[in-house]
């Protein structure tokens, strides 16, 4: 294991965060549109999933979509959009919904019964880097900066800020993330709590 490559012993976190903990911030869309997938979405968003995970050595993670075939947890999925582009794809989940990512992912609701997840984030075209919003969050008061808006961070302050929201709704209180490959300093910034850190290890058969 040389610790750098994925599979090969590179370290993972799992972060945890309190609605109640999350700044207060009102964002503008950023040209960004965010809601459900819906049938006619779902197989192309298995297409885009397959490719990122290939391209970036996400194991199982085009799986956890793909087990949502045929079934109502499709609309779990959430996109987001710049015109009609799909820009961004989360996965969520909440405790004891009958989900097969929830079935195969049970830490969250180990944790408790008003904690949801997000999993298995693809943010299209350009690798994340959650260690900018530590900066962002700390120097700027308007979320229209000219290197933020739609911008990598910009993508993903949208995507979870709707994440959270769409959780909530649903009575939970908690989010949690697993999987996450660097950008504490960004989590940290958003008021996650880091809950886990591993070594990602596997190996292709």
């Amino acid at each position: 294991m040389n610790g750098v490559q994925p599979g090969q012993g590179l370290e993972a976190s799992d972060w945890l965060l309190k609605f109640d903990d999350m700044p207060a911030k009102s964002l503008s869309s950023a040209g960004l549109t965010f809601r459900r997938c819906g049938m006619i979405d779902y197989h192309q968003v298995l297409d885009i999933v397959s490719r990122d995970a290939a391209r970036k050595d996400n194991m199982g993670w085009y799986d956890q979509y793909y087990i949502l075939d045929g079934t109502p947890h499709i609309e779990d999925i959430l996109l987001g959009l710049e015109g009609d582009t799909i820009v961004a794809i989360a996965l969520t989940y909440i405790p004891n919904s009958g989900s097969p990512a929830g079935n195969d992912l049970p830490w969250a609701k180990t944790i408790g019964t008003d904690v949801g997840g997000v999993t298995c984030i693809c943010i299209i075209g350009l690798w994340l880097r959650w260690k900018t919003l530590a900066a962002y969050l700390a120097h700027t008061n308007s979320d229209d900066h000219p290197e933020m808006v739609n911008s990598r961070d910009s993508v993903i302050i949208r995507l979870l800020d709707t994440c959270v929201k769409l959780l909530a709704e649903q009575g939970m209180r908690q989010m949690f993330i697993d999987g996450v490959r660097g950008g504490e300093a960004g989590l940290r910034s958003l008021s996650f709590r880091e809950w886990a850190r591993y070594k990602d290890v596997w190996r292709k058969v």
